[in-house]
């Protein structure tokens, strides 16, 4: 154990606040001082429980550490005035996921995706499992955006000496659900399940909430299949332009990707045409909040969940190819 004086912890460089402690830094390594006391759900107060210090855990965590090729658990515990007060660990220099996720492209994302699956599986492996795995708490360091699994040492990650089920489940479901929030699987679209066909699709990888890691990464895969997207204002399906998207279905394999304004995100009018689509066999792939007039700046972060091959726009009963990366896209009229 590092003991340190009160002069010596007060000279640290504050890093963050979390749930269970706040980080101070000193060259590359991370104090984690835990709180006195934390909020439970029921935003009561109550001791923190990670100040029970657990000298089984800790020796196990360090013997562990050892082992591990991806991930770095602790450094050592620390004392301040020779009365426990938390654990030190790397410090790595990066972002964390949730920064990242509307900065990168794809192919980053699915880099990222791939190693943090790699790195979850070996944790499995030596028998530690993650109950909260978030965006916040897994960082992305360098220009090989190499992924770090972070807050590895409070009550909220499992170390056991035999396999247990109930951990392994509860920690491959955090899992999904970060790996969808890194795809941007928007809150809207659980409302709108019964019309989507990228619901359809993947229908058991949405209703199993104990998914194994194989089913993780064929989610993945399933955003890189070099797709066709056509986006469509909601106010421009009709009758008129039923046929000609049925025809671009049948001629571009098209994932057809409906835009509805906020205020009109919940209209009768909106569920209306939605099922007006459904009745004349057109699959809805997706549905995307706009939420201002930069068309552009909203398809370009949509689409860096995905590997595309061309993407169309529906207006004014016209088709139009997008072409360009990023945010700068130009329109062309399709014949």
């Amino acid at each position: 154990m590092i003991n340190l004086t009160k002069e010596e912890f007060n000279q640290l460089n504050y890093i963050s606040f979390g749930c269970f402690g706040k980080t101070y830094r000193l060259h590359n390594i991370l104090f984690k001082q835990y709180h006195d006391f934390v909020k439970t759900n029921y935003h009561t107060l109550v001791n923190n429980p990670c100040l029970k210090r657990s000298k089984y855990k800790f020796q196990l965590m360090k013997h562990r550490n050892e082992q591990l090729r991806y991930s770095d658990l602790i450094i050592d515990t620390f004392s301040i005035e020779n009365r426990f007060a938390g654990v030190c660990y790397p410090y790595y220099d990066g972002k964390t996921m949730f920064e990242k996720k509307e900065t990168i492209s794809f192919y980053q994302k699915k880099k990222i995706l791939l190693e943090l699956i790699r790195n979850a599986k070996e944790l499995t492996n030596y028998k530690i499992y993650p109950q909260d795995y978030k965006l916040n708490n897994i960082m992305i360091v360098g220009k090989e955006l190499q992924v770090k699994i972070i807050d590895l040492d409070d009550i909220l990650t499992k170390y056991t000496y035999f396999p247990n089920k109930k951990y392994y489940k509860n920690s491959l479901y955090a899992l999904k659900q970060t790996v969808k929030e890194f795809f941007n699987e928007y809150y809207i679209n659980q409302n709108f399940n019964p019309y989507l066909s990228r619901y359809r699709e993947n229908q058991s990888f949405y209703q199993n909430d104990f998914p194994q890691y194989q089913d993780i990464l064929d989610y993945i895969q399933w955003h890189d299949q070099n797709s066709n997207f056509l986006f469509i204002h909601i106010n421009e399906i009709n009758h008129d332009s039923i046929s000609t998207i049925k025809n671009l279905l049948h001629l571009y394999q098209i994932r057809i990707v409906i835009l509805i304004p906020l205020t009109q995100l919940f209209s009768n009018t909106s569920q209306e045409k939605l099922i007006f689509l459904s009745k004349n066999n057109i699959p809805i792939f997706d549905i995307m909040e706009i939420k201002n007039n930069d068309l552009n700046s909203q398809y370009s972060a949509y689409l860096n969940n995905y590997s595309c091959h061309q993407i169309f726009e529906w207006k004014n009963n016209q088709l139009y190819r997008i072409e360009g990366q990023d945010k700068n896209f130009v329109k062309i009229y399709h014949k």
